[in-house]
């Protein structure tokens, strides 16, 4: 298992989300898989014991690899119970992906999960940030990004619409938070680059404690989990048992902790002036933290006076109350009100 939390968390990501919606809906080991657009990949150790196909337009035909193309699967109708084909689909050519989607409906017998970046203004602009950091870190193209903007992102409507013929259901998924998505690969190109031994690790803090937080909006990728017979409620509970609801400290803990192994790259060696001059930033922070100590203090202080003068008015105010209840009762309404007229006369008198 650690060796699996060692992958690059988007690749992390997209697998054991998969994983997990295919355990939900008890395709069990054994059951016949095939992987569209994986070799080589790790889908043997996220669904171990199943009997597993994986093609793909490039590799070597041995073992469970075979080259052949998504949009014409040699394979017969409904051969395998389950299809996965994940980020693939934003490399197939635009006109290419109806045929696509049509063969991975037509091999399945019953679940396909499919996974891609969309069309999507903050998507591409993520992209495009991500992009110019490659170029401009390692000197070269960043093949894989620069096929997105040949082909163009596929529109989820599009997606959607194609592996929901049939009779299929659809569900879809967000995944990659695109905040913390955008940030980590840019932190793991930048260490790549900076041949940082440690990376695996950091990969395998993050896939542990944040990937579960990042099947939330705004996304880098959706995940579509179609079913040929199941009803869409199946599918709607399985997609929302995954779904993350908001954040936790973990989220922004990691991400700090992945940064700081960045600028510590960055930082020069030997670091005594860095250092004097970060022991100075601390002293400051810890003087104007002491300061806000006090002011709280204080403003507590002034709270606690407050209070104790509304107490107190509060019991002078009962007392009167109190005091002029006592003498209404003693004297009787028709008392006092003969009193004030003839005060009343008195006053009018004098005048």
């Amino acid at each position: 298992m650690n060796d699996l939390l060692e992958l690059p968390f988007d690749q992390y990501q997209r697998y054991q989300v998969a994983a997990d919606m295919l355990t939900a809906l008890k395709i069990k080991p054994g059951s016949r898989l095939l992987e569209v657009g994986g070799a080589p990949g790790p889908i043997e150790a996220f669904l171990p014991g199943h009997d597993l196909i994986v093609i793909d337009l490039n590799g070597k035909r041995e073992g469970r690899y075979a080259i052949a193309d998504g949009s014409r699967l040699p394979f017969p109708d409904q051969s395998f119970d389950a299809v996965i084909s994940l980020d693939t689909l934003e490399h197939v050519p635009g006109d290419r992906r109806p045929d696509f989607c049509s063969e991975l409906r037509r091999v399945c017998r019953d679940a396909i999960v499919v996974s891609a970046p969309f069309d999507d203004p903050h998507v591409e602009l993520a992209e495009d940030a991500l992009n110019s950091f490659v170029r401009s870190r390692f000197g070269g193209d960043f093949p894989t990004l620069d096929e997105h903007r040949e082909h163009g992102l596929p529109k989820l409507d599009f997606a959607v619409d194609a592996l929901g013929k049939g009779g299929f259901s659809v569900a879809t998924l967000p995944s990659g938070y695109l905040p913390r998505w955008l940030l980590g690969m840019v932190f793991h190109h930048e260490l790549l680059a900076s041949g940082l031994p440690e990376l695996p690790q950091l990969h395998a803090y993050y896939n542990a404690t944040v990937s579960r937080l990042d099947t939330r909006a705004p996304s880098y990728r959706q995940v579509l989990l179609a079913a040929r017979e199941r009803k869409p409620a199946e599918l709607k509970k399985v997609v929302d048992a995954l779904r993350a609801e908001g954040d936790e400290p973990a989220g922004q803990v990691a991400l700090g902790s992945i940064a700081s192994a960045v600028l510590a790259r960055r930082l020069p060696s030997p670091v005594g002036p860095s250092t004097a001059h970060l022991e100075e930033v601390a002293a400051r922070q810890e003087r104007a933290l002491a300061d806000l100590e006090r002011q709280l203090a204080d403003r507590d202080a002034h709270i606690a006076e407050l209070r104790a003068t509304v107490d107190r008015l509060t019991g002078e105010r009962d007392q009167a109350q109190a005091l002029l209840l006592e003498h209404l009762t003693e004297e009787g309404l028709p008392g006092l009100i003969s009193r004030v007229s003839a005060s009343l006369r008195r006053q009018k008198g004098q005048q």
